[in-house]
């Protein structure tokens, strides 16, 4: 069939047979091992390409189960004996021969495999397509595209045949019946071309005569096969060869061939050349469970990110099951996904896995309801940013524990497309004791702590009003909150990379600045740096001369200098942090104050009367208070004393009254002064 399989990490997509060895993922680490949450840094070697394609959770074949579904019987399939699926450019091509009526089906799915194929019936090729088909291989050189098909039910029914799509399979194509060259074919089943030193070769399984043979092309896949080998029944484990898959690992060539009737497979190692004429032969399946093949019919080779799989179509058994190995001589672990996947009924054969970006798809044909399942790994979604177009990709993290896929484009879709696929094993946390985020008050300092057994070292940033530690533990003592981070690295090469949160409460108490204040005013302390919410208590002292001592901007009236203190307390805070500040009110006597109007009426005992507000003068000569008109409306020698608006027990009239006051401070200087007041009804 056509499931060539070249073996080293770096598949190149577009000429599936030829590799190139090298590696294009740089990171996460030595050990591609991290922790759950642990940022990872990938980049590529690939300096050159013209366009990038990262997917950082792509579907993965290890112990995964594929999303499975059985896509009907619409596509005219009559007994489809064989299928493939390769890309052509951006576009993906399925092809499939039906056995009963000699039809060569060609699928077009478009640029993606998400999307149902539609069908073109390509016929029996003006007679030319071998009849009864039971193979078809696909294959491309010097940038044209051929599918050699095989056909026959018996030696003068078979005949091999080869269909040319030129470069692209959007061509309408030609065909060649080469006929039963050396009348060797017999049934044939199991098709594989490869191209080695220049020349071409066609191998091919004799189901009627249970023997692996070769065909010989020359340097030109368009030339007539001229010369045949017959290699026999190798190790005489073919009884019912059903289907042949190649793969080329380590410098070595193996093919692996399914037997319907033993119930077998059986390796054929080629050694360093497909034209070994003596190679050597292996049944692998005493290795496996028994009765795990059931009649198998179709098998696919792939590696994916190390290991290799083998995917074989089991007839009786309506099942796939997948076998996994190391390299190709094993050893051999068989997974039987069960009865029930894809609905699969009879299956005749399944084609090469083949990856859209991060889903890998392939599709097996059944023989008895002639339908089409389809079969996919799909890309996981445990990744905090799944794919992306840059070169350098940005930092991303895997949220669960398990085992990931990375898979890398360059020139997608180009002749110079490669490809590269890393897998990176994710681990829970290791147990790790550390100081839990927490609030200090400013100017406090913590101790910080993160023991983490088995840990390598403890690397701790930033430095900022930090002591000096190399080790689990340091003292911090922030001026504000600061995330204390601490990188610790374990053999494995699993990272912890966390952090400590310390946040610091600001509360700030600013009382004003000093000032200095004239005997009998007033003014308003606080400044604009004190804390301001809900949040926040005020406390004043003393509680002399000052309107309010929980507010956070009183008006005092001292009549002598006095400091005032500010205490501004956190109330949500569990710390209880605190600040402190004091205000100096230096008072001087260096005039009289009085009021320019006052009103009688008045509720507020401060504006309805009149009288010296200082209070540091210690005798008053006299205070007098006259009405326009020079009449004597008021007169004390007591600075306490104050006039209610009244004359001789009733309301003076409204208007501008003269005061005039001679006194004595307390430093002994004297003053003299007169000025006017409104009187307001």
């Amino acid at each position: 069939m056509r499931k060539c399989l070249l073996f080293i990490v770096l598949l190149a997509v577009s000429l599936p047979c030829i590799v190139k060895a090298q590696s294009l993922i740089i990171g996460p680490n030595a050990t591609d091992t991290v922790c759950v949450r642990q940022p990872i840094n990938l980049s590529t070697s690939d300096s050159n390409a013209s366009s990038f394609y990262w997917g950082f959770c792509s579907g993965y074949m290890l112990h995964a189960t594929p999303d499975a579904s059985n896509l009907g019987n619409s596509y005219g399939f009559k007994n489809a004996s064989n299928i493939d699926i390769v890309k052509d450019g951006d576009s993906f091509y399925g092809f499939v021969v039906n056995h009963r009526t000699t039809e060569l089906l060609e699928l077009q799915f478009g640029t993606s495999l998400s999307n149902p194929p539609t069908i073109l019936n390509l016929g029996n090729m003006e007679g030319k397509l071998p009849p009864n088909p039971n193979s078809l291989y696909i294959t491309q050189s010097a940038g044209n595209w051929f599918i050699f098909v095989s056909g026959g039910i018996s030696q003068a029914s078979s005949t091999l045949a080869r269909v040319d799509f030129r470069n692209t399979f959007a061509n309408t194509p030609n065909i060649v019946n080469f006929g039963n060259l050396g009348n060797i074919m017999n049934t044939p089943t199991g098709l594989f071309v490869d191209s080695e030193a220049s020349s071409w070769y066609v191998f091919f399984l004799n189901n009627g005569t249970n023997e692996l043979m070769r065909y010989d092309i020359g340097t030109n896949i368009s030339y007539t096969p001229f010369a045949s080998v017959n290699l026999g029944n190798q190790g005489g484990f073919f009884k019912n060869a059903t289907d042949m898959a190649a793969m080329y690992e380590g410098g070595n060539w193996y093919f692996f061939v399914t037997d319907a009737s033993n119930n077998s497979i059986t390796r054929i190692d080629m050694g360093p050349s497909v034209t070994n004429t003596s190679p050597s032969a292996i049944d692998v399946t005493p290795g496996l469970p028994t009765g795990i093949l059931k009649s198998p019919t179709g098998i696919s080779l792939l590696r994916d990110c190390g290991s290799d799989y083998a995917y074989i179509t089991n007839f009786s058994g309506n099942n796939l099951i997948q076998i996994s190995f190391p390299v190709a001589t094993g050893p051999y672990t068989a997974l039987d996904y069960g009865t029930g996947l894809g609905a699969l009924n009879s299956p005749a054969d399944i084609s090469r896995f083949i990856r859209d970006k991060d889903n890998l798809y392939a599709y097996v044909v059944n023989d008895t309801d002639n339908t089409l399942s389809q079969f996919v790994f799909r890309q996981c979604t445990n990744s905090t940013l799944l794919s992306s177009n840059l070169k350098k990709p940005p930092v991303y993290k895997y949220l669960k524990p398990g085992t990931y896929n990375v898979y890398f484009e360059a020139n997608t879709g180009l002749p110079t497309m490669v490809a590269d696929c890393k897998q990176i094993y994710v681990e829970n946390l290791p147990n790790l004791i550390m100081t839990h985020d927490t609030t200090i008050c400013e100017h406090d300092t913590i101790y910080m702590e993160a023991v983490a057994p088995g840990a390598l070292s403890y690397t701790w940033s930033p430095s900022y009003h930090s002591s000096i530690s190399f080790g689990q533990s340091r003292h911090v003592w922030p001026d504000y909150s600061v995330s204390y981070g601490v990188v610790i690295p374990f053999p494995d090469g699993c990272i912890i990379d966390t952090f400590i949160q310390v946040n610091v409460s600001k509360v700030k108490a600013d009382a004003g600045p000093d000032r200095f204040l004239s005997d009998g005013s007033k003014t308003v302390l606080g400044g604009p740096l004190t804390s301001y919410n809900i949040s926040y208590k005020y406390r004043w002292s003393p509680p002399r001369y000052i309107t309010d001592t929980t507010v956070r901007d009183p008006t005092v009236n001292p009549p002598y200098d006095l400091t005032y203190y500010l205490e501004v307390t956190e109330l949500n805070d569990t710390l209880g942090c605190k600040s402190r500040d004091t205000v100096v009110i230096h008072v001087q006597c260096d005039d009289f104050h009085l009021p320019n109007a006052f009103k009688p009426t008045s509720g507020n005992g401060e504006t309805n009367r009149f009288g010296i507000l200082n209070q540091q003068f210690i005798q008053i000569n006299y205070f007098r208070i006259y009405d326009r008109w020079g009449e004597l409306m008021f007169e004390t020698t007591d600075p306490s004393k104050t006039w209610d608006g009244t004359i001789g027990g009733k309301d003076a009239p409204m208007g501008v009254y003269v005061w005039e006051a001679d006194g004595y401070c307390a430093s002994g200087t004297r003053f003299k002064r007169s000025g006017n007041v409104t009187l307001i009804r």
